[in-house]
């Protein structure tokens, strides 16, 4: 049968955009049907995200606890009046005051969050809030959708990232949870990346990724990525890099502290050790996590110096990556994907609104794939992400969900087989040259006997 030739073949990077794009869908609606399911058949009242009670909780709960946020009034819009009242008198975040009982205060983000969210407080005395987080919301979708089209080779690829983005586990955690914080981290780091990919000796790259790490210093992993990627000369980049995060800090730190004067370094880090209590050794922190600590605390419970245990696949992975990639033996897709799985298992909590980078493995799959099937390497890159990007909460106990056991195994396992198949083919790709050379050898010297 003659193919229409009106009907054009979508080319190599269309093919994996749109394997990966179905890939996610797929278990996003398998994942859904049987949460809905089983709460339907009573087994279960768990649901796909984080529970209701906390929708929207990390944007209007959270920044409604600053100064100001009691004097913001609650909208009409979106029914989301009476929800935002009773976050306002929830008292689940404490200012100064709740430093001395122990309590979880807004004291313990970073000064360019904190900045953030005290102008957002400012900003709903003018503007209605849920028209604000809603405009922010569509500008970080916007980011997004702008990246993976300019990332595409045609508006048909660009549509299959565009789409996978914003319907994957994560971008859907951001949204319901309205951790607007997580989702701008994420995007710094995929564009970040993207930049020196596209533009080498561009300082653009190491500038965002110092912003990112403003709001989420353990961003600072994917250094490795950027200077393994750069052409321009290292110091420099790190130069920029360290200037950037050390003056957006110290500018927000005066800013935050000027519209709240009781936001300072010394109630920062009083409030971290209550969050770091309250997180890492007591119950908070877990559910829909993906860290390795968070596996091991949710089978085994929390052991003195299990945060520090924790942190050994990841340093493996990290060491594993830099010398493969001091070797330039990675792909830029299994460079990414191994340093997002570090990023991932060493940080002690790592809530899933986090693990939006994990769509730049497969983002670079289709760049590097040329027609042929995907090799071990990509298959492994490929699986491996869209697992992670895709939710899987499918048993619960008490909130609790498998997922935040089978996600380290993933990234674990996915990082193991990744670091063995890029060994083999580097230690393929050295013999191939030497072979050729003893060819080129054998025929010299046999047209000098001859």
């Amino acid at each position: 049968m003659r193919r229409d030739v009106n009907c054009p073949i979508p080319n190599p990077s269309t093919l994996v955009a749109r394997r990966c794009t179905l890939l996610i869908l797929s278990i996003v609606g398998l994942d859904l049907g049987f949460v809905l399911l089983a709460r339907a058949m009573g087994w279960s009242t768990a649901s796909l995200l984080p529970l209701s009670a906390d929708l929207f909780g990390d944007y209007f709960k959270f920044i409604l606890a600053f100064p100001g946020g009691d004097a913001v009034q609650p909208s009409t819009l979106g029914g989301l009046g009476e929800r935002i009242a009773r976050y306002q008198a929830s008292g689940d975040y404490a200012g100064v005051e709740g430093l001395a009982r122990n309590q979880l205060t807004t004291l313990h983000v970073t000064p360019i969050t904190a900045l953030f969210c005290l102008i957002n407080v400012q900003a709903m005395t003018w503007v209605d809030p849920v028209l604000l987080f809603a405009a922010q919301l569509v500008a970080l979708a916007g980011w997004w959708i702008a990246l993976a089209m300019r990332q595409a080779d045609s508006r048909r690829e660009g549509m299959f990232w565009a789409l996978a983005g914003l319907a994957c586990y994560p971008a859907a955690m951001v949204l319901l949870r309205g951790n607007l914080y997580a989702g701008a981290a994420g995007l710094l780091i995929i564009h970040s990346m993207l930049t020196v990919l596209r533009q080498p000796e561009s300082p653009k790259a190491a500038v965002l990724l110092a912003l990112a790490c403003c709001i989420r210093p353990n961003a600072v992993a994917f250094l490795l990525p950027l200077f393994a990627l750069t052409a321009a000369g290292r110091v420099p980049m790190l130069i920029r890099f360290g200037a950037t995060g050390a003056v957006v800090t110290l500018v927000a730190l005066w800013g935050a502290h000027a519209l709240h004067p009781g936001y300072t370094l010394q109630t920062f880090h009083a409030a971290l050790r209550i969050y770091y209590d309250m997180y890492v050794v007591h119950d908070l922190g877990v559910a829909y996590g993906s860290s390795t600590f968070g596996a091991l605390k949710l089978v085994f419970g929390f052991r003195p110096g299990l945060d520090t245990l924790a942190l050994l696949p990841a340093a493996l992975i990290a060491l594993a990556t830099a010398a493969l990639a001091w070797r330039q033996a990675l792909r830029p897709s299994s460079l990414l994907f191994l340093t997002a799985a570090a990023y991932t298992l060493g940080s002690t909590i790592f809530a899933d609104y986090h693990l939006l980078p994990f769509v730049l493995p497969i983002l670079l799959l289709a760049r590097e794939h040329e027609g042929g099937t995907l090799d071990d390497r990509a298959r492994a890159v490929m699986i491996c992400s869209c697992l992670i990007l895709a939710p899987k909460n499918l048993a619960f106990s008490d909130q609790f969900s498998g997922q935040v056991v089978a996600n380290p195994l993933i990234l674990i396992a996915g990082s193991i087989q990744i670091i063995w198949e890029e060994w083999k083919a580097h230690q393929h790709h050295r013999a191939a040259p030497a072979t050729g050379e003893q060819r080129e050898l054998k025929a010299e010297l046999a047209g000098q006997e001859a």
